[in-house]
């Protein structure tokens, strides 16, 4: 009907009709079918009739209901549609993300992704970013920038929601780095002050720019892609890893390429003219004072030689590291490969302690011994745990626990019968009277020691860092239930309390003694890093691995005394752990699991990535991040920028395009004529000799240091560094001599060198 009638003009059948509604609406439980009930109704009479078989049927629900009659039909069901309110301007959205990617927030990284996830489940991968602030500063910025600026910005709340939303990595502050790193890093830090110091003295804004450019790319490429690099047989002679540590004044520590290298590395040759266009910038710069010019003279010397010498650790490092994967590579049932490092000494506590028991403490000395074999293809490891309560931590300390852990391990697996070791440079290591031992330890445990072999100072030796990390939270946790920890016996029951960490083997000591033995003197040996035992008494020994045919070094006999170096106390039970991955290859490439396999298809997002600089591999489970780090063969390949498609759209655009945009990292060579602009050895490292001070600099930091006698406040080693600079004592002026030299400088001596 298109007309309402009145109640009284309705027939019988109308009326029977609007009650069999009336009931319909009163049974129904939304107001999506009551209104489609009620608009059956609103077609047949008024309101006010309606309202006599409804009662309380408000006048807003009728209309309502009429509205909803007229636009889609009497009864008709109509889809709802989502309606997503943005109550944000979208102006306001673009103008706070072009704020957060502005480059005094955010700095590039030379590597990685990652990965934001729409509401539609898409997943979107922007470049990965370090913001330099917290979010609660950034947002304080920002809206102190919007009223300068007269912007109306959105709420603080919303702008920490996009920032939650819109990832970057956070920048912290580190400790205990590789000083190689360190100190190239801030290098780099101290020529971008430079470079803009210079720009203020004449250079101008553009030159600023270009090189502040050039020096981020120069730092992201030795951070992330130099390492993918470096190879034993490359055409490049930066990259050359035989070429850059052949010894020319030894034949025996040489080793000839067979292949020319007429290839150039645009990068690296870009490294290298950035700091020479610097190093002339400052000697043509007029400044103020003729001080200024001498501090920013050995300014950019010491910023070359830092920058040039951590180029030389990265390349030894990586050829370095290739022994330890070959030995990986050469593991069966009876050979093992065991890692050692002197833990940091654990420092006594108590679960709850005073101020006087604070003070004063002497650290308990525990050494950690990692041990891997491979038995049918997979990969297993223990750890075996020397806790002493007094030791000098000397070299008949090391010998007697490595005696210990090779007998420990014959006895439980007669099979085992040849062991590598690798460990870092300390002095109790890399030792004369450590490696001749050696030997004699074979012999008495019946486990012949095949090689050791150092790791480049500073270069890591990480399986024993990483378990040393985790029994300290677990000995932590053992304080924190109510336990003091202050002697060996105390150390050795936290860890193992609760079962122990699986796979850790611990003993404790009193006392090793240090017993001093004739040894023979092996010359030259902080310069060898490579010792490979023959069964006739003799050491072969090698710079860097595998590079020249070694020199060989005949071993006397030594004498010990009875029973000498033998550790009795036996370790906690324990057994092998094993890694479960993929059958071994003999190729030597890394064994990829499925799941990590999976998420390198891009099947599954991976959660955990490795820690290493350059590494690109991701892992879904912590389980498989360990076993990747346990044999640390990193996949290092050159990143490529991934363009894929409101906060995380917008915020991947600003960091493609703006200042997010990586670097390419991929080594482009071009070729060149025959000459080769590195000389061989270039990387090797160099003994600097010692620097003595005159009368005159002895003097000048004698009244320094009675200034902080006398008064009580000792003087900053870096700010008496630079006065003395200053103050018209000897230093080393000529640094431009070194400019075009393929050595890295001598650099004048450090301000730790300088102060007593």
């Amino acid at each position: 009907m298109n007309e309402a009638l009145g109640l009284d003009e309705l027939s019988e059948t109308s009326k029977c009709y609007l009650q069999v509604l009336a009931e319909a609406y009163d049974k129904a439980h939304g107001w999506d079918t009551r209104r489609q009930i009620l608009s059956m109704m609103s077609g047949v009479s008024n309101y006010n009739d309606i309202s006599r078989f409804i009662p309380g049927l408000s006048r807003y629900r009728f209309t309502i209901a009429n509205l909803h009659r007229l636009q889609h039909g009497s009864g008709a069901s109509v889809t709802p549609q989502p309606s997503s309110k943005i109550r944000v301007d979208p102006r306001q959205l673009d103008h706070f993300l072009s704020y957060i990617t502005s480059p005094h927030l955010v700095q590039d990284l030379p590597f990685g992704q990652k990965t934001l996830k729409l509401s539609s489940g898409q997943l979107v991968e922007v470049p990965n970013v370090i913001r330099t602030m917290i979010p609660q500063r950034i947002v304080r910025q920002y809206t102190q920038y919007c009223k300068e600026t007269g912007f109306e910005a959105f709420s603080e709340r919303t702008m920490l929601r996009v920032l939650n939303e819109c990832k970057a990595s956070t920048r912290k502050s580190l400790q205990g780095l590789d000083y190689f790193a360190a100190d190239g890093a801030r290098a780099f830090d101290e020529l971008e002050g430079l470079v803009l110091q210079l720009g203020e003295l004449g250079r101008g804004k553009e030159w600023q720019v270009r090189y502040v450019k050039s020096l981020k790319v120069a730092k992201f490429y030795l951070k992330g892609d130099f390492k993918v690099h470096v190879s034993s047989s490359s055409p490049v002679a930066s990259h050359c890893s035989v070429f850059a540590l052949s010894d020319t004044e030894d034949s025996d520590l040489r080793q000839q390429c067979k292949h020319n290298h007429d290839e150039l590395c645009d990068q690296c040759e870009s490294l290298h003219s950035t700091l020479n266009d610097i190093s002339t910038a400052v000697d043509e710069a007029s400044f103020t004072t003729e001080e200024d010019k001498d501090e920013a003279l050995f300014l950019v010397s010491s910023a070359t030689l830092a920058i040039k010498s951590w180029k030389c650790h990265l390349l030894r490092s990586t050829h370095q590291d290739q022994a330890r994967l070959d030995v990986i590579d050469a593991l069966n049932s009876g050979t093992v490969f065991i890692v050692n490092d002197w833990a940091m000494k654990f420092l006594p506590q108590r679960y709850r302690e005073s101020q006087t028991d604070w003070f004063g403490k002497r650290g308990i000395s525990w050494h950690i011994s990692v041990v891997y074999r491979r038995m049918e293809g997979v990969l297993q490891w223990q750890a075996f745990i020397h806790v002493i309560q007094s030791c000098t931590q000397g070299s008949s300390a090391v010998t007697a626990i490595m005696q210990h852990v090779l007998a420990t391990l014959k006895q439980e697996y007669p099979e085992i019968n040849k062991a590598y070791f690798r460990q870092d440079n300390a002095s109790c290591y890399h030792s004369s009277r450590t490696l001749t031992k050696c030997q004699e330890i074979s012999t008495n445990t019946g486990v012949k020691i095949v090689r050791v072999d150092f790791s480049d100072p500073q270069g890591g030796k990480g399986a024993a860092d990483r378990l040393a990390a985790s029994c300290k939270s677990h000995i932590r946790a053992f304080i924190n239930e109510g336990h003091d920890v202050c002697t060996a016996s105390d150390l050795k029951e936290a860890l193992l309390s609760h079962g122990g960490l699986e796979g850790v083997r611990v003993v404790s000591l009193d006392t090793i003694e240090e017993t001093p033995d004739d040894v023979q003197t092996i010359t030259g040996i902080t310069k060898l890093n490579n010792f490979e035992f023959s069964s006739v008494g003799s050491i072969s020994c090698w710079r860097a691995y595998s590079v020249g045919q070694g020199k060989v070094i005949k071993i006397e006999k030594s004498s010990s005394g009875p029973g000498q170096g033998i550790l009795q106390p036996s370790f906690s039970a324990g057994d092998f752990r094993s890694y479960k991955i993929t059958p071994h290859k003999s190729s030597g490439e890394e064994n990829v699991s499925e799941e990590t396999a999976s998420i390198e298809r891009g099947q599954a997002a991976g959660v955990y990535s490795c820690p290493q600089d350059g590494c690109t591999r991701v892992f879904q489970r912590l389980s498989a991040l360990e076993k990747h780090l346990s044999l640390e063969k990193c996949t290092r390949v050159p990143e490529k920028n991934s363009l894929m498609d409101l906060a995380k759209i917008g915020y991947k655009s600003y960091l493609v395009e703006g200042v997010g945009k990586l670097p390419s990292l991929q080594a482009p060579v071009r070729q060149e004529d025959s000459r080769v602009s590195l000389k061989e050895g270039w990387a090797l490292r160099v003994v600097r000799k010692a620097y003595r001070f005159s009368e005159k600099q002895k003097s000048y930091l004698l009244s320094k240091f009675r200034i902080g006698q006398t008064t009580g406040h000792k003087l900053d080693a870096e700010v008496v560094a630079r006065e003395m600079r200053r103050a018209g004592a000897p230093m080393v002026h000529d640094y431009s001599s070194h400019r075009n030299s393929s050595q890295p400088p001598r650099s004048p001596p450090s301000s730790q060198d300088r102060v007593p």
